[in-house]
């Protein structure tokens, strides 16, 4: 089983005040244990972090992602969040689809901001690193998850779930172009 997690779940991995802290943390030593392989796009992740204003903490938290035992995927290269030369990708024919109605669903053009275009950009790198699980605590997304499967197959689930979901699988991680889901 693969996982891409997004911001929220590598901030609580660093917060233990965090309400979720705990899920995450027994998520990765389920991923160190090899139960499930754990991704991360780092250009997403380091995008979202632009938005800390402290620049100490931001670096800290790059640093300390840089010393995890996670998988990195790129991000999908998308005029409104990628800078040239920052490690995103273009993207297939296929994925640019599932991409182009993610984007739809999780946008409110009314209140577009760069951070909540990170939302989608999470979701297409594991589209393109053909995970089985996006693992987030927004409620926003979590709140369309079943739409979010619908239009690019991939399963959305909390911190929790996910240790859940590991838990009671008899799989390890899969290979990469494994059919998504489950």
């Amino acid at each position: 089983m693969r996982f891409v997690l997004d911001t929220s779940c590598l901030i609580a991995a660093q917060e233990p005040a965090d309400a979720h802290h705990v899920a995450v943390s027994e998520l990765f030593s389920l991923g160190a244990a090899g139960r499930a392989e754990l991704l991360v796009s780092h250009t997403s992740y380091a995008y979202d972090l632009e938005n800390d204003t402290v620049a100490e903490r931001r670096a800290q938290r790059l640093a300390w992602l840089d010393e995890q035992p996670l998988g990195k995927v790129p991000g999908a290269f998308t005029w409104d969040v990628s800078r040239l030369g920052h490690g995103d990708v273009w993207l297939s024919d296929e994925i640019a689809e599932q991409a182009n109605a993610l984007n739809r669903l999780l946008l409110d053009e009314a209140r577009f901001s760069r951070r909540k275009a990170i939302d989608p950009h999470h979701m297409v790198a594991a589209l393109m690193a053909g995970a089985d699980f996006v693992t987030t605590d927004y409620s926003d997304i979590l709140r369309r998850r079943d739409r979010i499967s619908n239009l690019s197959g991939l399963s959305v689930m909390s911190p929790a779930e996910a240790v859940c979901k590991i838990r009671t699988s008899n799989e390890g991680p899969s290979a990469p172009g494994r059919s998504r889901g489950g």
